[in-house]
């Protein structure tokens, strides 16, 4: 039986009113409508949501609605009715949602038991530590989730978040892919090394997406990173963003070891910017070679400090990788034409 293809609405009320015992996979876009719900139609569609039993998987983009506490309760009521639901992705940036909202709607996720996917963004909310450690340990009591994306950036988090998600993830050893953005928050070392500990125990995991941009977790953040990484061996598909995080060439050489050491990594995607690193040194990169699957490298220059003679010597390195898919460079006006030339057998080249 084929799949059904996504039916897409841009107003509540064309759903409200359609035919919802049909639908299997729905995106809701009101990307174009501007400011708050009404609170009359947003009752009216929680209620319609709720009698869509066979849907399966939800799409909803929902930033910059004003959305409450309440409204995200009685939207997570809604959609845990919706007992044959595998897939689930919201995206509720720039909304009104605090702690309370983020506990009540994890404890109504955990009784999604059908639920594989969950991919949520909080970004630029007022959840607060307390909200990420009511929200991530309800989420894990979630019997079949297998792929978890949370984004928490911009909520101004402190330390306490990375032990909050730390402990959810030791909870339980279930997930394949786990995804998660703390960018612009405050986590810090500490907070970095009790999350990177409790990550250790995703040993099943084959994509790990961390983005710590902004967060300062320096030198000892790395190293425990570097440790989560060894135990983490399945891993094929990683993607680090660590801009803006008081790391230096020590650190740089750190993660390029444990990812020549990791066999099993395919795609790799590694941004760097704004530190007071040079790149990785020659020397590593000639071990990269190595990983004969490798098939993505994304290294940022921006706003480091690197020299045009390292630069150049960069570009003569990474040029050496045969099986590099993807470099992204910036900004590339600072190569010459003769450092562009050997970047182009490359792919694609991502400027």
């Amino acid at each position: 039986m084929l799949q059904q293809k996504y039916i897409k609405f841009t107003n509540l009320q064309d759903f409200i009113s359609s035919q919802l015992q049909d639908y299997e996979n729905v995106v809701i876009d009101l990307s174009e409508s501007k400011g708050k719900l009404d609170n009359k139609i947003m009752s009216e569609f929680t209620s319609s949501l709720a009698s869509c039993k066979n849907l399966k998987k939800l799409v909803m983009y929902l930033y910059q609605k004003k959305l409450s506490d309440d409204g995200i309760s009685n939207l997570g009521f809604s959609i845990q009715k919706c007992e044959n639901l595998s897939t689930l992705q919201l995206h509720l940036m720039s909304n009104c949602i605090g702690e309370n909202g983020a506990l009540s709607f994890g404890k109504y996720m955990s009784q999604c038991n059908s639920l594989t996917t969950l991919d949520v963004s909080f970004s630029s909310n007022k959840i607060g530590d307390e909200g990420v450690e009511m929200f991530m340990s309800s989420i894990f009591d979630c019997l079949n989730l297998q792929n978890l994306s949370v984004y928490f950036g911009c909520n101004k988090l402190g330390p306490k978040s990375g032990k909050y998600i730390g402990q959810a993830l030791s909870k339980k050893n279930n997930l394949s892919s786990f995804e998660i953005s703390l960018y612009q928050n405050l986590i810090k070392t500490q907070g970095a090394i009790d999350l990177l500990q409790g990550l250790a125990n995703q040993t099943n995991l084959y994509k790990l997406k961390l983005d710590l941009f902004g967060n300062r977790i320096g030198i000892q953040g790395v190293t425990q990173l570097c440790s989560t990484m060894a135990q983490l061996k399945n891993i094929q598909i990683l993607c680090l963003y660590l801009g803006e995080n008081n790391i230096c060439n020590e650190a740089i050489q750190m993660i390029s070891t444990s990812i020549i050491n990791s066999k099993n990594i395919y795609a790799l995607d590694l941004d760097f910017q704004q530190n007071s690193v040079c790149l990785i040194d020659q020397n590593n990169l000639k071990q990269l070679n190595t990983l004969e699957t490798v098939f993505q490298i994304c290294l940022i220059k921006s706003d480091n400090k690197v020299s045009k003679e390292v630069l150049q010597q960069f570009c003569l390195s990474i040029s050496k990788i045969s099986n590099l898919y993807i470099l992204r460079v910036s900004p590339i006006d600072t190569l010459d034409v003769r450092d562009q030339k050997k970047l182009k057998k490359i792919s694609k080249l991502v400027l």
